[in-house]
């Protein structure tokens, strides 16, 4: 994730004392319930990108973290055709990513203030969040 023209540019941008924490949203379809009908969502998680991949994969390591459930509902078809639903199954995706991670725009701008966090040295260092991936499976997309 560090290495390539783009993260050297990334950094550059960023003022001194700063650092960049790469975010990694991560989704897949999930069953909810077995009891009530077929219930199931789409959990939204968030890492960093500077986690080993060994930590990513222990759910005890707590390098992930749950931020919102997506709905599965189906959109009406009004007799619209498949490119038109899946146009609109990604734009309710889209829009509804937006509105979740919205939070996270103003903290990922390099011109902007970051966040002052504590390091694992103890000193104060600033934190500016960069949006690197999305790893999701939506069959409705596809």
């Amino acid at each position: 994730m560090w290495t390539g023209r783009f993260w050297n540019a990334a950094q550059q941008k960023v003022p001194e004392g700063g650092t960049i924490a790469p975010m990694i949203i991560a989704s897949d379809k999930t069953q909810l319930t077995q009891f009530l009908g077929s219930k199931s969502a789409y959990p939204v998680y968030l890492t960093l990108g500077n986690i080993p991949k060994a930590l990513h994969r222990q759910p005890g390591a707590r390098a992930c973290i749950l931020v919102t459930y997506l709905s599965v509902d189906k959109l009406a078809k009004d007799n619209f055709s498949k490119t038109t639903l899946k146009l609109r199954n990604y734009q309710l995706l889209h829009h509804s990513m937006a509105e979740v991670l919205g939070p996270l725009k103003a903290a990922g701008d390099p011109r902007g203030p970051g966040i002052e966090m504590v390091g694992g040295d103890a000193a104060y260092v600033v934190l500016i969040n960069l949006f690197a991936s999305f790893c999701c499976l939506l069959p409705g997309l596809s």
